[in-house]
């Protein structure tokens, strides 16, 4: 099983992305921080927002179908809230780092 990437991983290389600023932040509170707590939660509320988040983070075009696919394959985490999947955005990093192929 891989390995899932700590914040300290990520959390640099994140900074400059679009997806966590669609969350207000207190004042006194550092963007590192701010990102450390949406990074490890189910913030991506919709599988359509998770492969947003994919797509603004990582530079990856997946569907919303392919992800909702993963997850009832076992291949990706989720939480299922009524008829909605959540994903935290840790667990799609792992997910996507899963899929390497090659050298």
């Amino acid at each position: 099983m891989t390995k899932k990437p700590t914040i300290a991983e990520t959390t640099n290389e994140m900074l400059s992305t679009e997806y966590f600023r669609r969350f207000s932040k207190e004042d006194n509170v550092p963007e590192e921080q701010h990102i450390k707590v949406f990074y490890e939660t189910a913030s991506a509320p919709s599988a359509t927002v998770a492969a947003e988040y994919l797509r603004l983070t990582r530079g990856v075009s997946v569907s919303a179908g392919a992800l909702a696919a993963a997850v009832r394959r076992g291949e990706l985490t989720a939480y299922k809230i009524g008829n909605s999947l959540h994903f935290a955005p840790v667990d799609l990093d792992t997910w996507l780092e899963s899929r390497k192929v090659g050298a």
